[in-house]
């Protein structure tokens, strides 16, 4: 065969080739399901009841990369991802949840989809009897695995740690009483590709080596062990979270001194919740080096003392709560020069919660440049003074409460500016006063104002009309506490006026009889002008 021959077989073969790729790039080349894996789906399927019929589209001898929940590789016809995750959320809409699970066994014709990357079981009910399959951990393509809320129970399977390609794995069983437990996760050091993984309400506490064994995990961005019965910190060797951005280990029983210098040391971490636990000592300084945190909850612990200068230096946190604490002092303390600093580092803060502490003093004016806040809550303190006339400016702000303080004076007119507002508890203050008139004010339950000297609209007690008077008869005293003399020059002028206005009209009809003829002769005339006007209108 010539040369000339071979090239033309070549180029020929490129140009099919190019036709090919751009008639697959138009969905020309779409090959459909495969016959096995369609099979194994309705076997599957079989084993499942489906009370709300969300599997309804899963037909035999129709395509199943059409199916619901299904998607398929475009030139194998393999699939490569199952999403059958419950629609509904729990939390939200329970009844709903519970119609939408599906309901039965995993069972093993799965492994026939041998190409699956994505598997995505979550919120459905597999009973609290039935472990986590172990032959899930045969499929060693998958990428991305939850199981989350699916009433699993038992020992999670170290068959899992086979995965080599997992990046994601959720395990979360919040919701179920007789939840997962691990004797210990050494099965992790196999997932050193893992990315996030969340063991949230997954007894740990066999596990006596859990932070070891996680620390095996380099590219690690979200952990989340939040109620998975921790009580103590095994340290690691070498800190080997860099990457983190997500840490949950709230709702457990650390009772430490100290959190881990460990921590301090996550330079990416945006999100931090400690809540819930037994943590015992000032709050570290060190958790300023974290300067990219967006959330921090460090609520319902022992922390006490003061905030720490807690805090200027982060410049983009959005939420904060130290609620339910035994901190105390002035509350934000303020040092001289830092307005400007706490005004451009908090700038971004949606929601602060400071309650429930032993917070003293007034509340800051530079709180209320915070015109990003939409949730701002002070209460169950010792906050005295009044609350700042310039609340008003913070029209962010959705929800406030300063309950169980003892703030005094009047409540601010500049309220009313707080479009948003969808939720106010000033209760058990020694606020006095009427409520200041707004449409959202007045919208609130009436026990949001109780405690307090309050009147007016929500609450039953109206406000008396007070009689300017002061104690020597002369005056009042205002607000401001000056004196307000009775203006007499006032008084007398209108009564001369009222006088000779009623003499300068009335007098010449007593005096004048010529008036007096010509004044009636006009009304005669007007009122029977009048009368036949209206009778006109009333009889046509």
């Amino acid at each position: 065969m010539s040369s000339s021959v071979v090239a033309l077989l070549f180029f020929q073969l490129l140009i099919a080739m190019s036709t090919f790729n751009i008639s697959s790039c138009y969905g020309r080349s779409y090959v459909g399901c495969v016959e096995s894996e369609s099979k194994a789906l309705l076997r599957f399927k079989g084993d499942l009841k489906d009370p709300s019929n969300r599997l309804s589209s899963w037909i035999a001898d129709t395509d199943c990369c059409k199916w619901a929940g299904i998607v398929c590789n475009n030139f194998t016809g393999n699939v490569i991802r199952l999403h059958l995750r419950n629609p509904f959320n729990y939390e939200i809409v329970y009844e709903a949840f519970e119609r939408s699970s599906l309901v039965g066994e995993i069972n093993t014709h799965l492994l026939e989809l041998k190409h699956l990357l994505y598997l995505d079981l979550s919120g459905n009910n597999f009973s609290p009897n039935n472990q986590i399959p172990r032959f899930l951990g045969s499929l060693t393509n998958l990428e991305y695995l939850n199981l989350s809320f699916c009433g699993f129970g038992g020992l999670i399977p170290p068959q899992l740690g086979n995965l080599s390609n997992l990046q994601y794995l959720d395990l979360n069983q919040e919701s179920n009483v007789n939840g997962l437990y691990v004797e210990n996760l050494n099965w992790l050091s196999g997932l050193s590709l893992l990315e996030h993984l969340d063991l949230t309400s997954v007894n740990l506490a066999k596990a006596s080596s859990w932070l070891l064994d996680i620390n095996t995990l380099p590219h690690l961005l979200v952990l989340k062990l939040s109620n998975c019965d921790l009580s103590h910190f095994p340290l690691p060797p070498i800190a080997n979270f860099s990457s983190l951005a997500i840490l949950d280990l709230s709702h457990n029983n650390f009772d430490e001194y100290f959190i881990p210098a460990w921590i301090f040391g996550l330079g990416d971490l945006i999100f931090l919740d400690l809540s819930f636990n037994y943590f015992n000592s000032p709050i570290p300084e060190g958790l300023q080096n974290l300067t990219s945190l967006r959330h921090l909850d460090l609520s319902w612990n022992y922390f006490n003392s003061s905030v720490p200068n807690w805090f200027y230096r982060f410049s983009h946190l959005e939420y904060l709560s130290l609620s339910c604490n035994s901190l105390s002092g002035i509350t934000l303390v303020m040092m001289k020069g830092q307005a400007v600093e706490y005004n451009a580092n908090l700038n971004l803060v949606r929601s602060i919660d400071l309650s429930r502490n032993n917070f003293s003093g007034e509340i800051p004016l530079e709180v209320m440049n915070l015109g990003a806040l939409q949730s701002f809550n002070l209460s169950h303190n010792s906050l005295t003074g009044t609350i700042p006339k310039s609340i008003g400016a913070m029209k962010s702000l959705e929800s406030i409460d300063f309950s169980a303080n003892q703030l005094s004076g009047k409540i601010p007119q500049s309220f009313s500016n707080l479009t948003f507002l969808s939720y106010l508890n000033l209760s058990n203050n020694k606020l006095v006063g009427e409520i200041p008139l707004s449409t959202q004010l007045q919208g609130f339950d009436p026990s949001y104002f109780v405690g307090n000297e309050l009147c007016g609209s929500p609450l039953p007690k109206k406000c008396a009309v007070e009689v300017p008077k002061s104690e020597n008869g002369n005056g009042v005293r205002g607000e401001d506490g000056d004196d307000h003399e009775v203006n007499w020059g006032f008084y007398v002028s209108m009564a001369v006026g009222f006088v000779m206005g009623f003499w300068g009209v009335v007098g010449p009809l007593f005096v004048s009889r010529r008036w007096r003829g010509t004044y009636y002769s006009f009304l005669n005339k007007f009122w029977d002008k009048f009368y036949i006007v209206v009778l006109r209108r009333y009889c046509y």
